[in-house]
């Protein structure tokens, strides 16, 4: 009994030194790896936030990693999205949520912001971002958001309704190819199971066995021995096949940096524009709206009516002057 528990000691622990291949050795000739900076806790639990709305919310589509976010929703007939945007400061700074095109609902305020969640009134670190999302989900299903109206003049001089919808915020551009992969696409490694006695051990004798124990020489059979096992072997292969995908994936992410910057910076030249045409709408909607109340259909036909009666009476007396 003895002799097993120290075998498996001794093959945990070269087990464990052989899955922590960064692990400074004393040979002198292994070349060690820098250590990469360590992951606040603040961090840590940002990606916990973002890992939960991945899993909890079907659908959701990524504008830009860990930052912004959004979720088609159909409702009552009407298709709108929620956009979340993560801020620098979140977890500890609440998420900023959004609806487009602009709707009408208790929850929504005038700048389209969501604003009545009672889990995003009281969020916190610990709060599930992907529960406040999904509860958000269900309540525009269950109580649908009416789309935001406008007034517009008919042909007639008659005020009529009309709706006025913005685009949803727009998606990565197609041409770049990219296509994200959600986090239920990602393979996670399974270990082969580990057997829990090993028969080879069975061919040698309580001498040897002593010997593996007590000999300091012996270590170098017993390693031999521990890295010929199957599992270990298994182990090696699938670890080189490992790194040799994440050097391509490395290399093909490299490869879209230029790309997305270009769609970046033109994305950035977009919503520049935009905003000059959405100022330029508001002063022409003002100018137009002041020009309405000062030539008001109803005060038109008065004075068209006035000018009309007085043109006849005008006319009744030349007639009877004629005569």
């Amino acid at each position: 009994l003895i002799v097993s528990v120290e075998i498996t000691f001794r093959q945990n622990f070269l087990l464990m030194s052989f899955l922590n291949p960064w692990k400074a050795t004393s040979n002198a000739n292994v070349k060690t790896v820098p250590s990469l900076p360590a992951v606040t806790p603040a961090e840590k639990q940002r990606s916990k936030q973002v890992e939960w709305l991945r899993q909890e919310v079907v659908g959701l589509e990524e504008l830009q990693l860990n930052v912004l976010y959004q979720v088609q929703v159909n409702s009552a007939g009407n298709v709108f999205y929620i956009v979340i945007h993560l801020p620098q400061g979140f977890p500890k700074d609440h998420p900023e949520l959004s609806v487009t095109p602009p709707m009408e609902h208790p929850w929504i305020d005038e700048k389209c912001h969501i604003v009545g969640s009672p889990l995003l009134k009281n969020f916190s670190m610990h709060t599930s971002l992907g529960r406040v999302v999904s509860q958000l989900i269900k309540e525009f299903i269950d109580h649908p958001p009416r789309l935001r109206e406008a007034e517009s003049l008919q042909s007639d001089g008659t005020m009529h309704r009309i709706v006025r919808a913005a685009p949803p915020v727009p998606s990565k551009p197609a041409h770049l190819n990219v296509h994200p992969i959600s986090s239920e696409g990602h393979q996670r490694y399974t270990m082969p199971p580990v057997p829990e006695t090993f028969s080879k051990l069975n061919e040698y004798s309580t001498d040897k066995l002593q010997h593996f124990l007590h000999e300091i020489e012996s270590v170098i059979d017993l390693d031999e021995f521990i890295t010929k096992l199957p599992i270990i072997v298994k182990i090696r292969e699938d670890r080189g096949q490992i790194l040799s995908e994440n050097e391509v994936l490395a290399s093909e992410n490299v490869s879209f940096e230029s790309k997305l910057e270009d769609a970046w910076e033109e994305l950035q030249e977009t919503f520049l524009q935009l905003n000059s045409l959405r100022e330029g709408f508001r002063k022409l909607h003002d100018e137009h709206n002041k020009y309405l109340k000062k030539y008001k259909p109803s005060k038109v036909i008065v004075k068209l009516s006035g000018a009309i009666q007085e043109s006849e009476h005008k006319s009744e007396v030349r007639s009877y002057s004629a005569h």
